[in-house]
């Protein structure tokens, strides 16, 4: 073994820090997709960008999507999916097609053929493979994990944008972490929030949740990762929604008397009815399927757990994301489905008031679930006009 003198070392350990500054490959936004016009949707283009995490094995990276149209942009906008969703188009897994959405049924191209450009997030969880298997690793995966990679994905939107303040917009979960960014981001840096049915801090006086004890509970089952599958299995499910994309009215070979489309409708009403939606009342049952066909199939147990954890603490003392709740001017606009429960209206209620802002528009869909806000059948007219029409009013006036 070769003796080194202590220059020797110090100048090896200075070297190794240039090159991890310098070198591209070790957590830079590398591209990994070429803007290209979308197969099946004329006059919008998508990029794709990636970036390594800390740990940086095939698992810890994250993805951004940017659609846009062919004309001047107006407004960039950092989209933050929920929970098992990510930044690819309804209507495909990865690249490959069942359906392409339209602007009517989906707020990404509706706003991107507006001059809106949208960047979509792809989570870690994103990145697991659908066999099952040893989960363990998620447990690192916190929500202050997933706030900061959000962060991470709004500097990419403001660097590729050139604009100083862009929009951050969430849905579901996505909503918790869009809350996130704002309250770790710096004014300069945002231009509005548009929650998409979700909350961040619950109102006072609600049933308390024992933190500690659901943490215990993952430990010992070693549950790490919740599976969207749930009791029919991943291939039961995505033959489902392939069938219900096809044609909704084929029988089922395995429940005679039953349509696909009918036991689909049946499946989001297991919670209750109306809770995820109200197909053929408020929405296509087609439309849904396709929402659904691309979800991926494992999301992190802990972001989950945490994101409920730090709604019922007015300033969780274990995480930094929520110190400066109250004292944001950030403009926000909030869209709330009655179906999702009188808890969660209200939450999102309260959560929009006491953002700090006074600059504050509400929403409620009367009878719709918790999905119809992304594609109901009034979705265009109820959800994405206004929000262009409050983008519009809340855009900076120039780019950098």
């Amino acid at each position: 073994m070769r003796d080194w003198s202590k220059s020797q070392w110090l100048g090896a350990f200075a070297f190794a820090i240039v090159l991890v500054v310098t070198s591209p490959s070790l957590f830079a936004w590398q591209e990994v997709l070429k803007e290209r016009t979308i197969e099946g949707v004329p006059g919008i283009t998508e990029t794709r960008w990636q970036l390594e995490r800390p740990r940086g094995d095939a698992r810890d990276r994250i993805q951004v999507h940017r659609y846009r149209g062919d004309g001047e942009a107006r407004a960039a906008l950092l989209y933050l999916p929920g929970m098992h969703m990510n930044g690819y188009l309804p209507g495909r897994r990865g690249d490959v097609i069942y359906v392409n959405p339209t602007e009517d049924h989906n707020l990404w191209l509706f706003l991107a053929k507006r001059g809106v450009e949208v960047f979509t997030l792809d989570y870690r969880s994103h990145f697991v493979p659908v066999e099952p298997a040893d989960h363990a690793y998620m447990r690192e995966w916190t929500l202050d994990r997933y706030v900061d990679d959000a962060k991470e994905a709004l500097s990419l939107v403001r660097g590729e944008s050139g604009r100083a303040q862009v929009f951050v917009a969430g849905f579901s979960m996505g909503v918790t972490l869009a809350y996130g960014v704002v309250n770790v981001a710096s004014a300069e840096e945002l231009a509005g929030l548009i929650v998409l049915d979700g909350s961040f801090k619950q109102p006072p006086g609600g049933r308390p949740f024992d933190r500690a004890r659901a943490t215990a509970m993952i430990q010992k089952l070693g549950r790490w990762s919740i599976d969207v599958a749930g009791g029919i299995g991943w291939d039961n499910r995505q033959q489902l929604m392939e069938a219900v994309i096809n044609d909704p009215t084929q029988p089922r070979d395995d429940r005679p008397g039953e349509t696909v489309g009918e036991r689909l409708t049946r499946l989001l009403s297991r919670s209750g009815p109306g809770m995820w939606a109200n197909a053929g009342v408020h929405s296509d049952v087609q439309m849904l399927a396709a929402l659904l066909i691309g979800y991926d199939r494992y999301f992190p147990s802990m972001v989950g757990l945490e994101g409920r954890g730090i709604s019922f603490l007015e300033d969780d003392p274990d995480t930094t994301i929520d110190d400066a709740f109250g004292q944001s001017d950030v403009p926000v606009i909030y869209f709330g489905a009655t179906g999702f429960g009188s808890q969660a209206l209200l939450s999102g209620i309260y959560s929009s008031a006491r953002l700090g802002t006074r600059d504050v528009t509400i929403h409620v869909q009367e009878g719709w679930g918790h999905l119809e806000v992304l594609v109901a059948n009034r979705a265009r007219q109820e959800i994405y006009e206004p929000i262009l029409a409050w983008l519009d009013a809340h855009a900076p006036d120039k780019k950098e």
